[in-house]
């Protein structure tokens, strides 16, 4: 592949990926975590890390996983993996902004769940099949999605500057679980 094609590839998936992701579950829940943590580097680079394991898996088995993991257990176990990060997060006492701890792992898993299938994956998918690129693919899906991402996580930073910790602790967490019914109760419809 001649090195324009390859910029082809990865900007046209760039810019696919991005305005695929622009509203999408993961960005708002991406946002929502970083306004809960004020810890937006940590948060973007957690989110896209999951992405790319989603997105790699996607490139590698697409074929396969519709054969072995159902679709409805996939976005059930994503919905639950969203209620209970938001729950937990609104039950914890005494955590100041900034405190990570071992609270990232449920979101890395659910992040890594609701792309599966996603629209963004199915994107990401759909490019690698028309153009037999799959490392230029994913490379343009992971910078598309971070912009995105980024995007929401700047937009959360100037909204939380004024809003009170425990106001935005409280919108968070009710953006997560919000985020996990809503993907439950589309699930449980399309069923």
């Amino acid at each position: 592949m001649d090195p324009m094609q390859a910029i082809t590839v990865i900007s046209s998936t760039t810019g696919a990926v991005f305005l695929a992701e622009l509203g999408d579950k993961t960005m708002i829940s991406t946002a929502a975590l970083a306004m809960r943590t004020r810890r937006f580097a940590v948060i973007l680079i957690l989110s896209t890390l999951a992405f790319t394991v989603a997105n790699t898996v996607a490139v590698m088995v697409a074929w396969t996983l519709r054969y072995v993991i159902s679709r409805f257990l996939v976005n059930v176990i994503a919905a639950a993996l969203f209620i209970g990060v938001g729950a937990w997060m609104l039950v914890r006492d005494g955590e100041e902004p900034g405190e990570l701890r071992k609270g990232l792992a449920p979101y890395f898993l659910a992040v890594v769940l609701a792309e599966m299938g996603d629209k963004t994956q199915l994107t990401v998918f759909t490019v690698t099949l028309a153009t037999g690129y799959p490392h230029y693919v994913l490379i343009g899906g992971i910078v598309g999605y971070a912009m995105a991402n980024a995007l929401g996580i700047i937009i959360a930073k100037i909204i939380g500057k004024g809003v009170p910790w425990c106001k935005m602790k409280v919108l968070a967490s009710t953006i997560l679980v919000c985020i996990g019914l809503w993907l439950l109760i589309e699930t449980l419809l399309s069923a």
